[in-house]
């Protein structure tokens, strides 16, 4: 899930997302998300903000507004999408990202991981162009949390985006803002 917008700068997305607990990456007119929302919006109707997009597995897009911002707010969306319940969702177990600390930060950063079953772990980085700049990988890793640090020193200040792959497949996409 990201969050664009075509006129908010960053300290006003950062106040949004305070607000209402957003933890998905989000990026305004300082980020790029004037650019990528023009090519993921072209042709459609919005009503309002947020909207977000659903899209599903059949690559059918949903466009809609969730106002005020809920967790619920997207369950019709998902409903809608041909083969998926909502109830297996809430009951999937997966690996994942579950605390990135300290964001701000300059040398290292830690980062908290829950694997649901024995997996090979891929931990990439990347910055707002989407480069990666940083990749790590351990096999076999065993069911259960676990902490990974990651160092920074030949990083810039900057957002990144931390890609977690389990066997190769992405499961969890978490912020990271580095500050020298």
């Amino acid at each position: 899930m990201w969050g664009l917008s075509p006129q908010d700068n960053n300290s006003s997305i950062e106040s949004y997302m305070s607000s209402y607990g957003i933890t998905n990456p989000c990026a305004g007119t300082q980020g790029g998300g004037s650019a990528a929302i023009d090519i993921i919006t072209s042709g459609q109707n919005f009503l309002g903000y947020p909207t977000y997009c659903v899209t599903c597995p059949d690559q059918t897009m949903h466009f809609d507004v969730n106002w005020p911002p809920t967790a619920t707010g997207f369950d019709s969306y998902i409903a809608g999408c041909p083969g998926v319940s909502i109830d297996e969702l809430e009951n999937m177990n997966k690996s994942l990202i579950t605390k990135v600390y300290p964001s701000p930060a300059s040398v290292s950063t830690n980062i908290e991981i829950y694997v649901n079953e024995v997996s090979d772990i891929t931990i990439d980085l990347y910055n707002i162009l989407g480069e990666k700049v940083y990749s790590t990988d351990f096999e076999n890793i065993n069911t259960g949390e676990h902490n990974i640090e990651l160092p920074l020193n030949d990083l810039n200040s900057g957002s990144y985006f931390i890609n977690m792959l389990v066997n190769d497949n992405l499961t969890d996409v978490s912020k990271l803002l580095i500050v020298k």
